[in-house]
Order: C-alpha cells, then sequence, then structure tokens
C-alpha cells in the first residue's frame, strides 16, 4: 500500500523547481551518507582497488563528490516526469558534431553503447528530442508493477521507447526489416548473472566481466556503432559527447569491438572518476577457471 501511496506523491512533487529538488538532494545527502551510509563499503572498496595510486585523501573526496552526485541523480530522474524539451535541452549538450544525422541520412542505425555515468535516466528522453532515429533504450524491466510503470513513463518521455533484455535481438531484427532507423541505447556496464559466458577484461585495474550481448548484436546486424560519454558541466548540467567505433560492426571482432567501448568508459570515468555509479556491486564475481582474460593491459598503458 505504502507503494501505491509513493508513486502518486512522486508525480505531484515532480511539479516543484529545480532550486528546491536540490535542497532536497543536499538533506537526501547529509542522510545517506553521514546518518545512513549507503553501501560505504561497497563504494570504499570498489574506489580503492580501482585507483590504487590515488591517496586516502583523493580517494574520500571522490567519494563525497559521488554521493552528492548520485543524490542529485535521485532527484532528477523524479523530476524528469514533468521537465519540458526546452528545459532538457538546455540542460543537456549534445556534442556529437552531426554523427546520428549523418548516419541516418546514409540509412544506417546504430547501437549508441554507454556506461552509468553523469545522468544515465536523461538520457532515454533526451535522445529522443535530439536524435533523428526512433531511439530506444535496452533495460531490466522491475518485478514491481508500479515501479516499472513509473520508470517506463520517466524513460519513455518525448517518444522514446524501452526493450526488454530478453527481447532485443528478435525486436531489432523486425525494425529492420520494416525499414525502421532506429539508435538503440546500451548502458552495457552491468554485471551479469552468468560469469561463465561473460566477457572479461581488466577494467579500472580488475579482472571484470560484461555483457556479450552488446558486441554480439552490433556484429549479426552489421550496424553501426558509436560511444557516449558523459560528463557534469555543472550541477544540473551534462555534456553527451558521441564518437564513432565503427561503420559496420560486422567486419570487426567481437573483442575488438569490446575492448573498443570499454577503454572509452575507463577514459570516461578517469577524467570525471565520482561521475560513475560506485555504489553497485560491480566485482561480486570472480573469473571462473578456464575462461579467458581478454584486454589484459590496465588503465592508461
Amino acid at each position: 500500500m505504502q507503494r501505491w501511496l509513493l508513486i502518486p506523491l512522486l508525480r505531484l512533487m515532480s511539479h516543484l523547481p529545480f532550486w528546491v529538488w536540490y535542497r532536497i538532494s543536499d538533506v537526501l545527502f547529509l542522510l545517506l551518507y553521514h546518518v545512513v551510509g549507503y553501501r560505504k563499503k561497497v563504494v570504499k572498496r570498489n574506489l580503492s582497488l580501482s585507483f590504487p595510486d590515488k591517496s586516502t585523501q583523493e580517494l574520500k573526496s571522490i567519494e563525497k563528490k559521488f554521493y552528492r552526485h548520485l543524490c542529485d541523480v535521485v532527484v532528477e530522474a523524479v523530476k524528469c516526469h514533468r521537465i519540458s524539451r526546452k528545459a532538457l535541452a538546455d540542460r543537456v549538450l549534445n556534442d556529437d558534431h552531426g554523427l546520428y544525422y549523418r548516419l541516418y541520412k546514409e540509412g544506417k542505425s546504430c547501437i549508441a553503447v554507454m556506461g552509468h555515468c553523469g545522468n544515465f535516466e536523461w538520457i532515454p528522453p533526451f535522445a529522443a528530442i535530439s536524435v533523428p532515429h526512433f531511439t530506444q533504450g535496452l533495460y531490466h524491466p522491475l518485478k514491481n508493477e508500479v515501479f516499472e510503470n513509473f520508470t517506463r513513463e520517466s524513460r519513455g518521455r518525448f517518444g522514446s521507447g524501452l526493450l526488454p533484455m530478453d527481447l532485443a535481438l528478435r525486436t531489432m531484427i523486425e525494425q529492420r526489416k520494416h525499414g525502421e532507423l532506429t539508435a538503440t541505447a546500451f548502458i552495457a556496464d552491468q554485471t551479469p548473472s552468468a560469469p561463465a559466458s561473460a566477457y572479461w577484461t581488466v577494467f579500472l585495474n580488475q579482472e571484470t566481466p560484461f555483457f556479450t550481448g552488446t558486441a554480439k548484436i552490433a556484429k549479426k546486424m552489421g550496424m553501426a556503432l558509436t560511444f557516449i560519454a558523459i560528463y557534469k558541466e555543472k550541477r544540473g548540467h551534462y555534456r553527451c559527447i558521441s564518437e564513432l567505433i565503427c561503420e559496420d560492426a560486422s567486419t570487426w571482432t567481437e573483442e575488438a569491438l569490446n575492448e573498443a567501448w570499454i577503454r572509452r568508459l575507463e577514459q570516461n570515468i578517469a577524467q570525471q572518476p565520482w561521475n560513475w555509479l560506485w555504489s553497485h556491486r560491480r566485482w561480486k564475481h570472480g573469473r571462473p577457471e578456464g575462461v579467458t582474460l581478454h584486454g589484459s593491459v590496465p588503465m592508461g598503458q
């Protein structure tokens, strides 16, 4: 019953102006960081293993900045339910140098891969107003129907589509049959549930598994592959920098495709370390015996 009451309250609160939401974010930071200590052990461990050369003081600074940023993302996700096209366009700078318009004119669909940097919740609705293709994002449907509907409303603003992961390939094949040009976003830095069949590489100085679907689908369908780096310019303002990895993924190996976007994600994180989702239990699995470790060059080499 509490969940059913919470969602209408959040919808009502989404009408509040940004300055009110950022005061709420400030209070939320105090609660999460200083009172509750939300996943502090996870964050500390992730940071210390990812940046072994940084001092204790530097790691502490990144940690606090991360929690402040996380609280901003939370309130901005709620505000997204009522944000206007103009406000979203003013707050997210699309730095793609006409890349997606060129691909669209050439009749090419693409997969845009990214990590949990910046405000990843704003990307689906922003893509819908800034990219000429039909935009859609892969996601894991939530088990709770109430929160599932709330999330779909937010991410589906301005016509952006949502594509359950288990239906991705089938749906994209059907879209191509019907001549639909699509730009499909893969937030591909989540932890695979089956580490034995994952793609393993060195990421942030640690052996890390990744989903294989990004490279497999891009290669199978011969799609263009782009990477979107997301940076926070200031509170409530982000810059999305899109880079073409390849015009036709069918001409690349899956390993080359994976290494290309994973290294770009490392660069994104290295430039703003606090801007990634450090509270995620990213390294909870160890590499199973006999599973190949691919790119073994640590970050920065």
